[in-house]
């Protein structure tokens, strides 16, 4: 996550750490970060479709407990 290599680059915040639990969002959409960027306008934009292209979050859900009832 190198947002301040973008040239319009203010500020972000990250929703998250990385190897803390995360709980999954069902009744909102969620984002994992923002960016706040400022500059002209069509510097911003391609800044903004950089940012979007590059940041990517795996999230990996861990299996429920599964237990064999015919033992």
């Amino acid at each position: 996550m190198d947002f301040e290599r973008l040239q319009t680059y203010h500020s972000h915040v990250a929703l998250f750490e990385v190897g803390k639990e995360i709980e999954k969002s069902t009744s909102i959409m969620s984002f994992p970060a923002f960016v706040w960027l400022c500059g002209v306008r069509e510097d911003v934009e391609r800044d903004a479709i950089l940012a979007r292209s590059e940041f990517q979050v795996e999230v990996y859900e861990e299996a429920e407990e599964k237990v064999d009832h015919y033992q």
